[in-house]
């Protein structure tokens, strides 16, 4: 496919750490198909992985896992589309010390959709250096078209408290 890359951003890409560059292309190799095995341990990982790229600000998983047609609604109640999904992933000016999936729950609606549900607890700083601790609500749904799962609709909310 034609690419607007220019030589510049060639030179930039080249200038990223090796570790980096591996990490991407390792989670590009993770993210591709075809997903074997049972729906809910795919709908795990997968989730597992998602909420791993929000702390590295990795829109890689979005790109390969969320639907062409998805729609959301953000923690501060914006619908948003797979486009909306990743300027808000590249905005985020927050730099995460921790970022994980807790209780969990993932129930399949035979063999392919499945509804996840669950905690994405974050821990960091601001761009501003305040601390933040935050836990989020989530519930994201999955459809397996072709060999490959991905979500096709998701809802979260900052939850009260920790």
């Amino acid at each position: 496919p034609a690419t607007s890359a220019t030589p510049g951003m060639a030179k930039k890409e080249a200038a990223k750490p090796v570790a980096e560059r591996a990490e991407k292309r390792e989670m590009a190799e993770q993210t591709g198909g075809p997903d074997k095995g049972k729906p809910e341990s795919n709908i795990k990982r997968l989730e597992t992985q998602w909420e791993e790229s929000v702390s590295k600000h990795d829109t890689s998983f979005v790109e390969a896992r969320v639907a062409r047609d998805f729609i959301g609604v953000s923690s501060k109640g914006k619908r948003m589309d797979k486009g909306a999904l990743i300027r808000e992933y590249k905005n985020d000016s927050d730099s995460y010390a921790s970022a994980r999936n807790t209780g969990m729950t993932v129930r399949a609606y035979g063999p392919d959709i499945v509804v996840a549900n669950g905690v994405a607890k974050e821990i960091g700083k601001s761009k501003a250096g305040e601390p933040f601790n935050r836990s989020y609500v989530w519930t994201d749904t999955w459809i397996l078209r072709g060999d490959r799962w991905q979500c096709i609709a998701s809802h979260v909310m900052l939850a009260s408290g920790k």
